[in-house]
């Protein structure tokens, strides 16, 4: 009761000395949000939380001016304070612990365009970036207990997958189409907003896929299932960063759009169709979403084509038996891939063929050379 207040009040001038500080500071907050009791607990807990808002709240301060301090010492002072979040919810009941996340949400959503749709400035957007940080962290710290708190923030996790630009603006001196931009453009470097939206979008694939992962009481109804789809897909439109159809601007670029999938688009999608058909008791949801694939395999741009079957692989892997019957939908598809102008997605259609023929114990060639 008398650490905590000490504590609140030392974090500001921690954060103006040194980032250093700051990340000492919460440090020791989450210790002593560790060792709360039951007793201690009810005169403590807002000023820890207050504490833990504080810290996640540098990176705007940072990007508004009011402290110096770059983007990744700010991003390990967020990483404390995360883990004294975690701490301190491991000792809420339900009863503190939904406003406390609300009061998070809130706080975090004031970086989420408003209805007009107009873009937040670069700094007020920072929030939102960490606000997905935030949901993601919980997701993997409290696994199926979190799984319904979903429902207060899902829909703005899909408006930002299906249009970030409407959230991160890529404006400023460093927009792609000024000198500054256009050589950070060839270096494979984003612009600020791109930067940003780029990060938070993977923090919601993150989410999204713990949610899927640990889904173990039908979050994911038929009617979620068909909200989270499009915009989930959509990423898979936009290899360039925030506006669908344009072309990574480098090679280096794409490999980023590349991996970005392999490690969160991917298991999102394969994941969401077996808590999909969990949730939903239906066999008939792995259609639309294979089809929402195999639509973009036959994409302009040969990077997406390669996304998307890599995506589909995944599909295969994670469904294994329950994939195959899909396998009629997606032949003509391979058929097409098999002789694709781009190398890698030839051999990606290739393995995708030899893994079909294992789960399925016969050859596929008479198929494939009709």
């Amino acid at each position: 009761r008398i650490l905590v207040p000490v504590l609140q009040q030392a974090l500001a001038s921690a954060v103006a000395t040194s980032p250093s500080s700051a990340v000492a500071t919460l440090e020791l907050l989450a210790t002593v949000a560790a060792r709360l009791d039951p007793q201690t607990l009810p005169g403590c807990y807002s000023g820890v939380l207050k504490g833990v808002i504080e810290g996640l709240d540098i990176r705007y301060q940072a990007a508004s001016g009011a402290v110096a301090m770059d983007a990744p010492a700010a991003r390990k002072v967020e990483e404390a304070a995360l883990g004294a979040l975690e701490n301190l919810v491991l000792k809420l009941s339900e009863t503190r612990f939904k406003p406390a996340l609300l009061k998070i949400v809130e706080w975090g959503s004031a970086g989420i365009a408003d209805a007009s749709g107009a873009s937040a400035p670069v700094k007020t957007a920072c929030r939102a970036v960490v606000l997905c940080r935030t949901i993601d962290a919980l997701a993997q710290r409290l696994k199926s207990i979190f799984v319904p708190y979903f429902s207060y923030f899902l829909e703005m996790q899909l408006s930002i997958l299906a249009n970030p630009a409407a959230v991160f603006p890529a404006g400023g001196e460093e927009d792609d189409t000024s000198a500054k931009g256009r050589k950070r453009a060839r270096a494979g470097v984003p612009s600020a907003g791109a930067e940003q939206g780029e990060e938070c979008v993977g923090w919601v694939l993150g989410a999204l896929h713990k949610c899927f992962l640990f889904d173990s009481a039908g979050f994911v109804t038929q009617e979620r299932f068909a909200a989270i789809l499009p915009p989930l897909a959509a990423v898979l439109d936009r290899p360039g960063g925030l506006v669908p159809g344009v072309p990574p601007s480098s090679a280096i670029a794409a490999e980023r759009f590349l991996e970005m999938v392999d490690t969160s688009l991917a298991p999102a999608f394969a994941q969401l169709a077996v808590a999909a058909q969990a949730g939903s008791g239906s066999e008939f949801l792995l259609k639309p979403l294979n089809h929402a694939l195999l639509v973009r395999c036959r994409h302009p741009l040969a990077v997406v084509r390669h996304a998307a079957l890599k995506c589909t692989i995944a599909l295969v892997e994670r469904l294994q038996e329950e994939y195959l019957a899909e396998v009629p939908a997606t032949l003509p598809v391979l058929v097409e891939l098999l002789e694709d102008g781009d190398e890698e997605v030839e051999a990606g259609a290739r393995a995708m063929v030899a893994k079909l023929e294992e789960l399925l114990g016969e050859s596929l060639n008479d198929y494939l050379t009709q």
